[in-house]
């Protein structure tokens, strides 16, 4: 069960159960269709989504965290000779 500072605040708050507060968009989500939203991305599963996010980020926002974490990673390692460098990739994300 998700204990993250996003279900503390939707308690505390008097959201539905299950409900959270998104730390980027604010909009409330429901936190088991945000586990859902991001396990069929290509980044993890509902329990990397708890590990990463802890009930902070809706679904969608939580994707777009996870894809810029991916790109700049990709960036870091152009820049260390382990992928092919791609200058506009690396100018965009670092």
């Amino acid at each position: 069960m998700n204990t993250g500072p996003g279900v503390f605040l939707a308690c505390v708050f008097g959201t539905l159960r299950g409900m959270a507060k998104c730390g980027t968009c604010e909009q409330e989500f429901d936190l088991s269709d945000a586990r859902q939203e991001f396990a069929t991305t290509e980044y993890g599963d509902e329990t990397d989504y708890d590990r990463h996010f802890d009930g902070e980020l809706c679904g969608e926002c939580a994707i777009s965290q996870a894809n810029s974490w991916f790109n700049a990673g990709s960036a870091i390692l152009m820049m260390n000779g382990d992928m092919d460098y791609d200058a506009d990739h690396v100018e965009k994300y670092l």
